[in-house]
C-alpha cells in the first residue's frame, strides 16, 4: 500500500491508502481511523444526519435514502504501518489526486 491523495469532483483531498484497486475506473482508498475522521468531518458537516460514522470497529454509511439499510465496513486484515485501515467510501466515486 502507498500513500496518496483522494478527492470527490468538488471535496477537499484526504489523504489515503491505494494498492492500485479500482472498482468501475474509480479509485478504491483505504484509510487509518485518524483520515477517516478527516473525511467524516467534512462529509458529515454537509447532512442533517451523520453519513459516516463509527460503530465500535465498524465504518457505517448511511446511503441517504430512507429505505436503504445503514452499510458497515469492518477494517481490512492488513495493516499499513501497524494500524488498521478501512475502505471508505465503498463504491463512492474517488479520484486519486496525481
Amino acid at each position: 500500500m502507498r500513500l496518496s491523495l483522494f478527492e470527490l469532483e468538488d471535496s477537499p483531498q484526504f489523504a489515503g491508502y491505494t494498492d492500485g484497486q479500482r472498482w468501475n475506473g474509480w479509485a478504491c482508498p483505504v484509510m487509518t481511523r485518524n483520515q477517516c475522521l478527516v473525511a467524516m468531518a467534512y462529509f458529515n458537516k454537509m447532512e442533517t444526519e451523520p453519513l459516516v460514522w463509527f460503530e465500535g470497529d465498524k465504518l457505517a454509511f448511511r446511503s441517504g435514502y430512507e429505505d436503504e439499510p445503514v452499510y458497515y465496513l469492518h477494517p481490512l486484515t492488513q495493516l499499513v504501518d501497524g494500524e488498521p485501515v478501512w475502505p471508505f467510501g465503498d463504491g463512492w466515486i474517488w479520484d486519486e489526486v496525481k
